[in-house]
Formats: C-alpha cells, structure tokens, sequence
C-alpha cells in the first residue's frame, strides 16, 4: 500500500496542461491498515483521515499512515473544531496586540492583531494549535472576518480617546481560506467603512506559504486589496525556499523578516542585510520580527532596517493594555 501511495503521488505531482497553462498539483495521503479485519468502514475510513490531516500538517506532498497514538490528537481536534462555534459567540476568543516600533526613534508606529482562545476547560489553547483545525474545517473564514472587525473597532477606539489624534496601523493576518474568498477586497472595505477608518490604517499579513498553495488566486485577491489603498505584508519573509522568487513579482507593500534570522544577528547579519539592502532597492518597508535584545535593534538600526516588533518592546497585549501605552507615551518600554 506504501509503494501504490508513492506511485499515486508521482503520478499526480507530473504537470499537465489545461488551456496551454501548465499545471501542478500535489496530494495529501492517509493510509490506514486493517490486517485483522477487525474495524469496521467507518473506522478505518476515519483512522485514514487523521492519517491524512496528519500528513498535510506536516508540510502535505506526502503519506502517513495510521497509527494508534493517533486517536488522541484525532479526537482532541475533532472536540476544538466542534467547540469553535460557541467559543466566538460566548467570548473565549480575544484580540491581543503586539506593537510595531520605528527602529530609528523607538515610537510606536502600528500594532499587529493576534488571536487568543481562553477555553473553559482547556485553559489557554495557543494558535499553533487551533488555527490549523480552523483551516482544515473553514471555520478560519468566520474567525478571520471577526479579527478583522474587532481590530478596526479597538483601532477606533483608540483613536477616539487619544486627544492629541496620534495615529498607527493596525496589521492584520490573512488566511489561505480567506485569500480564496471572492468578496474579500468588498469586505475589508466595509469593515473599514463601518470604523470609519481609511485604507491607510491598515495592513494585511500573508505568509509564503499562503502563496505557495494558489499564487494565482492571492496575486489576484492582493491586487484587489491593493486597489482600495490598504498596505499587503509578507510575513516570515525568508522561511520559505521561493521567497526571493516571489518578493518582486507580488503586489506587496511591507517585508517582514523572520525571527530565526534575527536571533541569528550576533553571530551572521549576512542575510539580514541582504534583506534590508533588497527591500532598499524594491521600495518596500520592513519589519524585523523577535527583536529581544538591545544589541538586535542597535544593529538592525545601523543596517536601515526601518520597523521592529518583539519581547524587547512588548509583548502581545489586550487591547486596553494597548491602548494605555498608546495613552501614557508612544515608546513601549523593554518587556519585562
């Protein structure tokens, strides 16, 4: 059954043509085996699908087959998908934010929208967790659209208590589902609309591997997204093999350079300054993430790197954390 798997996903991965495009496809496969013939169809077609969110998990391409150990994860992820629902109408989910500073003075220039689940039972369930189960059910849709909401609604609010009208953006992540959304472009105009709040204030966040599952599909929602005035980021920028292929054909506005390479500062700054240097010469504005150290920003500073984010500013915080910061001074201060 191994070997049919292998030759299944060969066959599948040979482009072919449509219309004169090429066309590539992949597939994800889960194997279960039942020697014994002791499980019934039900079962066994069950175990073969956790087998198979199981291998799209882990990068998809690929076949897993089935294991017992696999029934707890199994129905951990089937209790989260179920509890959803109700989690968002009885207020388990919140909106923290985690400051963008400008490296050159340190002020707060935006915040990003991150996603926390405080389940009843569970406790905190972190997003590493929860956010693959709302993709594969869809249920990122539904959530995707309240983060969104709920970011321009705080995003006003601030505004409206600071007297001195000081502004910032707020950045907001995007999912694959929701990339593949037809309305989205309408969407997001409306959630800004009923803030009244402009284009400007807001950038939306995708990740390479978003682009890697229908480049052509997000080229052509960020295009529409562009159109109305608001920002589009790539996030984790340099995670992925094809980022560099990507960066220059992608209507994107902001570049945020990941984490590993920034804890890798001290001991090889060689491809952060290439970053910084091919954002220089492509116009775009970037952004080092998992800043924790002085010694980072001082260097990320002297390279030109224009924005930061990470625990040496702030952590991610509630919205009326945030908004006392925002209140009392515009520079976060080193997080404890």
């Amino acid at each position: 059954v191994v070997a049919l798997a292998q030759r299944v996903m060969e066959e599948i991965q040979r482009p072919f043509e449509i219309d004169g495009r090429e066309v590539h496809c992949g597939a994800s496969i889960g194997i279960a085996v039942d020697e014994a013939r002791a499980l019934s169809a039900g079962v066994l077609l069950r175990n073969a699908d956790a087998a198979k969110y199981l291998a799209k998990e882990r990068g998809k391409a690929r076949f897993v087959v089935f294991e017992e150990s696999m029934h707890a994860a199994a129905y951990e992820r089937m209790e989260l998908k179920s509890d959803m629902p109700g989690a968002l109408t009885s207020g388990q989910f919140a909106v923290h934010y985690q400051p963008i500073v400008d490296l050159e003075t340190g002020e707060l220039d935006g915040v990003e929208a991150l996603l926390r689940w405080t389940h009843p039972t569970r406790g905190f369930v972190g997003p590493d967790v929860f956010i693959p189960v709302a993709e594969h059910s869809g249920f990122i849709t539904t959530l995707g659209a309240w983060v969104l909401d709920q970011a321009c609604a705080d995003l006003r609010r601030w505004r409206d208590a600071d007297p001195d009208g000081r502004t910032f953006h707020m950045s907001v992540n995007l999912s694959v589902r929701q990339l593949e959304q037809p309305s989205l472009a309408a969407d997001v105009a409306a959630a800004l609309a009923r803030h009244g709040l402009s284009a400007e204030d807001l950038v939306l966040e995708i990740t390479e591997s978003v682009l890697m599952t229908d480049a052509a599909a997000a080229h052509t929602r960020l295009e529409e997204i562009r159109a109305l005035g608001v920002r589009t980021a790539l996030d984790d920028f340099g995670t992925g093999y094809s980022s560099l292929r990507y960066i220059d054909k992608l209507p994107v506005d902001v570049v945020k350079i990941d984490r590993s390479f920034v804890a890798r500062l001290g001991e090889d700054p060689t491809v952060v300054q290439a970053v910084v240097d091919l954002a220089g010469k492509l116009r775009l504005t970037l952004v080092a993430e998992g800043i924790e150290e002085l010694e980072q920003w001082d260097i990320l500073k002297g390279m030109g790197c224009d924005h930061g984010q990470g625990y040496y500013f702030a952590r991610p915080m509630p919205a009326a954390d945030l908004q006392a910061l925002a209140a009392a001074r515009r520079r976060p201060a080193p997080a404890a």
